[in-house]
């Protein structure tokens, strides 16, 4: 005859495995949404140091008389820019200053 064994306490492999695979998926999404937010304040970052170096390059014009011909031109109209004028996104992108429609423009994020 065949005994029954009572079942002890514990998970079976099938039930680990669905458990780990369940908290894989969310896991996924969660990284997913976070490399999205990095990507947007970044993005969002870039475009204020465009705002505050613009706002610069007007202080400097109504001092000196004439647009700025360069971003480094703002560097005393601006409080310690540590990093303003690269892109957060990536520090290797300067921002640049366009003396023809005098703004500050970035390659990766374009303000029009």
């Amino acid at each position: 005859m065949l005994e029954h064994r009572k079942r002890e306490g514990g998970f079976t492999l099938v039930e680990m495995l669905l458990v780990l695979s369940i908290m894989g998926i969310i896991v996924m999404i969660a990284m997913a949404t976070y490399v999205y937010a990095v990507a947007n304040s970044r993005a969002i970052a870039c475009h204020a140091n465009q705002r505050v170096l613009g706002d610069a390059a007007r202080v400097y014009t109504a001092d000196q008389g004439t647009p700025p011909t360069d971003i480094d031109d703002l560097a005393p109209y601006v409080r310690k820019s540590g990093g303003l004028t690269r892109c957060p996104s990536d520090p290797t992108v300067e921002l640049q200053w366009d003396p023809v429609r005098e703004i500050v423009t970035c390659e990766l994020h374009p303000t029009d």
